[in-house]
């Protein structure tokens, strides 16, 4: 007699969680471009100050796209970029272009339809927060618990990002009922990643703490 545990779905590892987030955002994006808006190739990331180049050849929310990428990228490293260098291949923008892109060109979307006052902001500035504690740790705090939460949230923010497009002149206040179920989803999901991201750095800070005070 099987029991219905055998008939359920395991639970995606969080670099499955990051693939799909990816691939699904990537395939959502052409549905919302724009005349002003041309998506970022994988060749456009190739080299480390490409972020940069972006920012200052494209104007409008191409570079506010970039500058919001420069400070995620920690996030991105944190989940691959290590550990693409420790198996020898790139940490490169190149190695990780597709998280990178798929991000960079739905910020630009996203810049292209939001207010100041629009929540998808707000929710932006809370992630690039999180992302700026990472640079607090020291490499050898960079442990597997940390890159598995960096890739669950990073897979979260892709999430969040394909729930936050919308088409141009659709409103925040008046997006169909799916799309904004979408993006409540997403938001979710999101906070719940931010919320254990939290936890685990939360308890690398303490044991800093704790190595520090002993040392004393």
């Amino acid at each position: 007699m099987s029991s219905d545990n055998e008939h359920e779905e395991p639970t995606p590892t969080p670099s499955e969680q990051l693939a799909q987030s990816t691939s699904t955002l990537l395939h959502a994006l052409p549905s919302y471009l724009t005349p002003t808006i041309h998506l970022v190739t994988p060749s456009d990331l190739e080299d480390e100050d490409a972020l940069v180049k972006v920012g200052r050849h494209k104007h409008g929310p191409a570079s506010r796209a970039a500058g919001m990428v420069k400070r995620l990228m920690p996030i991105a490293d944190a989940a691959l970029g290590v550990e693409d260098e420790e198996e020898g291949g790139s940490g490169s923008a190149s190695g990780r272009s597709e998280p990178v892109v798929a991000a960079l060109n739905a910020l630009a979307l996203v810049f292209s339809i939001t207010t100041r006052h629009d929540d998808a902001l707000e929710q932006l500035e809370k992630i690039a927060y999180q992302a700026s504690r990472l640079q607090d740790l020291a490499p050898a705090q960079l442990d597997e618990l940390v890159r598995d939460a960096s890739r669950t949230l990073l897979a979260a923010v892709l999430t969040f990002l394909r729930g936050a497009l919308r088409k141009p002149g659709v409103s925040a206040r008046r997006v169909p009922m799916g799309a904004a179920q979408m993006y409540a989803a997403g938001k979710q999901r999101l906070n719940g990643a931010i919320a254990a991201y939290d936890a685990v750095l939360h308890q690398h800070e303490q044991e800093d703490e704790e190595g520090d005070q002993d040392e004393e």
